[in-house]
């Protein structure tokens, strides 16, 4: 079995980044650094992905919060270019290379979509990072009246017929596969063996309901419909407990994984951001993080701290590194 290794990043570097982030990345007074420079008006925020989901969610929040608290002096126009797995928005902000005038907010798709569509000529290094500004982990549930009990009940039906246990999530590659693929290698299951089924949307979280699947692999909005009662929730992906909302929700660990998966939102812009730009928005996104209406935000979608704004480009690169590694290992690329 392999030691941890999750595949954006443990909860170890999470948290030292944060340190590192407090020590040495935040201004002081309001949003505009980099010697006097203000962006024009309004920004411009590209969102990838359609409007309503958990990137939209993101991308909007960001929006808000930066103009509701004055952190920046002017409009954040929000732009949702759906298409390509993100890779047609990213195109979008990719031919504006040099701008100071635009953002994005993504996943952890900067990463994986390239990767997935080597032929699309976008790769995470055209773009500018500015902040990772948390992370969502990823949650198994079952409808309740499920005969898997618990994740060591799911554990074990994986060995014993890996094909028998069908689970549901995002699409090939997404942030749901590779946690169902990191899980299943981390108890000694060859995740190839699984019977992983992809839909659109929120359609895994009915297929689930309605029986048709067994297993679906979830962000954390599913966690509504467990405190309804309408989901059952048999564990998260994260290394240590969460508090909060998700306070005695099950880990990895307690099917005997030493595994966990985290799937980071990002803040980026063009490549080649001229430097005062850059400096700008670093500050403004760190003071953003450190308001009580974005704390509020976090706790409310059951977001995980995960605040950095040094050494993204390294960061970016191990992940890059470690998806490939994920996909080759479910045969969805050659690696």
């Amino acid at each position: 079995m392999r030691t941890h290794r999750s595949a954006l990043g443990g909860l170890a570097l999470a948290t030292a980044m944060v340190m590192l982030t407090a020590c040495g990345s935040g201004g002081s007074g309001g949003g505009s650094g980099g010697d006097g420079f203000e962006p024009e008006q309004p920004v411009s925020l590209v969102v990838p992905f359609s409007a309503g989901g958990g990137v939209d969610l993101a991308g909007r929040t960001v929006a808000r919060i930066l103009q509701e608290q004055s952190i920046i002096d002017g409009q954040i126009d929000v732009e949702n270019v759906d298409g390509g797995s993100g890779l047609v928005g990213m195109s979008r902000i990719k031919g504006l290379a040099g701008d100071d005038n635009a953002l994005m907010v993504t996943g952890a798709h900067i990463v994986s979509s390239p990767l997935l569509t080597p032929d699309s000529g976008v790769s995470y290094t055209d773009f500018t990072p500015l902040a990772t500004i948390y992370a969502e982990y990823v949650y198994f549930f079952v409808k309740p009246d499920s005969d898997i009990s618990d994740i060591a009940a799911l554990a074990a039906r994986m060995k014993d017929d890996p094909a028998g246990v069908t689970i549901g999530g995002s699409v090939p590659g997404g942030p749901s596969n590779l946690a169902v693929a990191e899980f299943a290698e981390s108890v000694d299951v060859d995740p190839t063996q699984l019977t992983y089924v992809p839909y659109d949307g929120d359609e895994a979280v009915s297929a689930v309901l309605g029986g048709s699947i067994d297993v679906v692999s979830a962000g954390p909005e599913g966690m509504d419909l467990a405190t309804a009662g309408k989901l059952r929730v048999l564990a998260v992906s994260s290394a240590e407990p969460l508090t909060g909302r998700d306070e005695g929700v099950p880990t990895w660990s307690d099917a005997g994984s030493d595994a966990s998966f985290e799937n980071f939102r990002i803040v980026s812009g063009p490549g080649d951001m001229p430097e005062e730009a850059v400096t700008y928005w670093k500050d403004a996104l760190t003071k953003m993080s450190e308001t009580p209406e974005w704390k509020e935000a976090m706790e409310t979608n059951g977001w995980a701290p995960f605040f950095q704004t040094d050494g993204l480009d390294d960061y970016l690169a191990e992940q890059n590194t470690q998806y490939k590694t994920l996909l080759s290992d479910l045969g969805i690329t050659s690696g």
